[in-house]
Order: structure tokens, then C-alpha cells, then sequence
């Protein structure tokens, strides 16, 4: 079902249109493809903040608002409700998206397209992981210490390369190898964090200040790398050149052996994903997770937190 609120500037017999439009492209190129069961409603509020915020209050759900920090905004989120029993997914999409996909130019048209197809997938996903009951079943026992911090980050890395590695088919193929991106994000996460420790040395911050920065700044690299390698899977094409090259600009970093184990990571898990029947499965991506820490000089452990000086 789509949902489009009242919206100032455009008539409701044009919204109605839209609305129609986007369910009959989702039903012809989406629905064969994608578990949509748990869909509850693909939903455009006029205000997407105050939406977001009143569905957590209304559902008791502990996650207040949505991504918006140095890292970027979201422009569209799903989350979890109950339907007479059943557990749905309503996703909610900021109305420029809507704009976006009808009236903009090309480049905003196939941008809102990719988002939206983006969500959908995450419904897919949300069908996936709920069949795997017994996975399911230790995670929400792993409720405490370092090893549900990195099962956390596992499953957040993971889902940030499956569901591109699904959406990939509507985003334009220029976009998916962004040196630039690439070498700012890799060294604005570096910069970073040398800066938290350096505040930590002062005195200014406390030490889980910091294990909270890493978390932060080095898992949305690594959300980003995992993007980046399934989106070149996603495409089905021979990509090896492509892969070569990227390895060797990898390299050049701080991240060199940490791009390479976590193509293998990623690949291990898909290659038996979604029938998943432990925990365990995740225990090579959580080390990279690890790894990544280390290399920006944080080293939790099951008791405490070191930092390298």
C-alpha cells in the first residue's frame, strides 16, 4: 500500500496519480523479484522527522529519530509494528523523494527510483532474517557485553552489502566507484579518530567517548566498503579488472588487509545466507570489525578498553 500525505503545492488528483504510478512499477519490476509480505505501507509524510519521531513514541521502540550526523541524512527509513499479530515493515520516505522521482531531472529520477527500490529491499531482507528462526533465537539471547556490540555491527555491515547488492539494478553504474568519496571518507575516519584519542590524551573526553567514536566513524566506513562490494556483485557482470584496480587503491591506506578480509567475510556469510543456524557464522566478520578498531587504535576487550597512545 502507498501512502502519501497532503502535501502543500500539489493537488490531490496529482498526488493520487503519483501514488498509483509508483504501486503499478513496484507490482511490475519489484514484486517478482522481492519478498514484500511483511510491507505494511510505503509511506511520504509531509514531515518526515516529526513521522519518524511519532511512530518510535507510539510502537515503545528505544531508537529515537533517524541517521543525521557528519555521516549523512537519511532520506528514507524502515522499521518494525505489529499488524493484528504479524510483524510488518512501514517504510517512510521524505517527500522530496516523491518530488524527486516525478518532476526531476533524470539523475533525481533514477536517484529517488534506487532509494525506494533500496527500502524495499531492506522488507526482503527483514523476510530473510526472520526465517532463520534459530539465529534469530541467539541473537535476541546475546543481549550484553563486547560480543553483542559486534554482532550488532555485523549484522548492520552485512545488510549494507546485501540490500545493495539487490538495488543495485536501478542505480546508474557511474555512481557505484566513487574515488573521491572513497579517499575522503577513508581519511576523514582516520583524522577523526586520531583527533578523539588526542581529547582523550587532554583530558577533554572520556574513554567511552571514544570506543563510541570508532564504533561510529569506522563502522560507517566499513558500511561503506561493504556497499561498494556488493554493489560491483550486484551487477552479475565479470568485474575482476575493476576489483583489481580497487584493491590497489585500497592499498594505499590504512585499510589495505581490512578491504581484503572483508570481501571474504561478506562473501562467506552470502554464500550460506539466508539459512543461517548460529551465531558463529558471524564470527570472521567480527573480526574484521575488530581489526578496523585496532587499526585506529582502539582494542576493547571482553573487560576493558585500551587505546594506543
Amino acid at each position: 500500500m502507498i501512502v502519501i500525505e497532503k502535501l502543500d503545492d500539489y493537488n490531490e488528483e496529482l498526488l493520487e496519480q503519483m501514488r498509483l504510478e509508483i504501486e503499478r512499477y513496484i507490482n511490475d519490476n519489484f514484486a517478482k523479484s522481492l519478498n514484500l509480505t511483511r510491507l505494511d505501507c510505503l509511506y511520504f509524510p509531509n514531515d518526515f522527522d516529526k513521522a519518524i519521531l511519532d511512530f518510535q513514541i507510539a510502537h515503545g521502540l528505544e531508537e529515537r529519530g533517524y541517521t543525521n550526523n557528519e555521516m549523512g541524512t537519511a532520506f528514507g527509513k524502515t522499521m518494525q509494528l505489529m499488524v493484528d499479530g504479524d510483524e510488518k515493515d512501514r517504510i517512510f520516505i521524505r517527500k522530496e523523494i516523491l518530488i524527486a522521482l516525478f518532476l526531476g531531472d533524470d539523475e533525481g529520477k533514477q536517484l529517488s527510483l534506487n532509494l525506494i527500490h533500496h527500502e524495499l529491499c531492506h522488507v526482503h531482507e527483514n523476510h530473510d532474517l526472520a526465517s532463520m528462526t534459530g539465529f534469530q533465537k541467539e541473537m535476541e539471547e546475546d543481549n550484553e557485553g563486547l560480543n553483542h556490540v559486534l554482532n550488532l555491527h555485523a549484522m548492520n555491515i552485512f545488510s549494507e552489502y546485501v540490500v545493495p547488492k539487490m538495488a543495485v539494478t536501478t542505480k546508474a553504474i557511474q555512481k557505484i566507484v566513487n574515488v573521491d568519496f572513497l579517499i575522503e571518507i577513508i581519511e576523514y575516519t582516520k583524522n577523526n579518530m586520531d583527533n578523539q584519542i588526542q581529547k582523550f590524551e587532554d583530558g577533554e573526553i572520556e574513554i567511552l567517548a571514544v570506543f563510541g567514536s570508532v564504533q561510529l566513524t569506522g563502522g560507517h566506513l566499513m558500511k561503506v566498503l561493504a556497499t561498494l562490494i556488493g554493489e560491483l556483485e550486484g551487477l552479475n557482470k565479470n568485474f575482476s579488472e575493476v576489483e583489481e584496480q580497487i584493491d590497489l587503491f585500497m592499498d594505499q591506506y590504512y585499510i589495505g588487509e581490512i578491504w581484503s578480509e572483508l570481501k571474504n567475510a561478506l562473501r562467506t556469510l552470502d554464500s550460506t545466507y539466508p539459512n543461517w543456524d548460529s551465531l558463529n557464522v558471524l564470527e570472521p566478520l567480527k573480526e574484521v570489525i575488530l581489526k578496523m578498531w585496532n587499526c585506529l587504535r582502539v582494542y576493547p576487550t571482553r573487560d576493558e578498553i585500551n587505546i594506543l597512545i
